[in-house]
């Protein structure tokens, strides 16, 4: 069958949120990966890895926090 690859942004997140909305609109959701959360970016970062981070800065800006890898 065909396969769609879509880049949501999600606010505020609500428990199973993407998969109903993309059920609702007749999409099977196959996977989900989480590139992001809050101000954190998380790269590279493998499933089950972790890093340490430092209280952010005040800032819009999610690129402007002090951060540690």
């Amino acid at each position: 069958g065909r396969e769609s690859l879509i880049e949501l942004v999600l606010t505020e997140g609500k428990n199973r949120g993407i998969r109903r909305l993309c059920k609702a609109l007749g999409h099977e959701v196959r996977s989900l990966k989480r590139i992001q959360y809050g101000a954190y970016k998380l790269g590279t970062l493998a499933p089950g890895e972790w890093m340490e981070v430092q209280p952010m800065a005040h800032s819009k800006d999610p690129d402007h926090c002090d951060r540690q890898p």
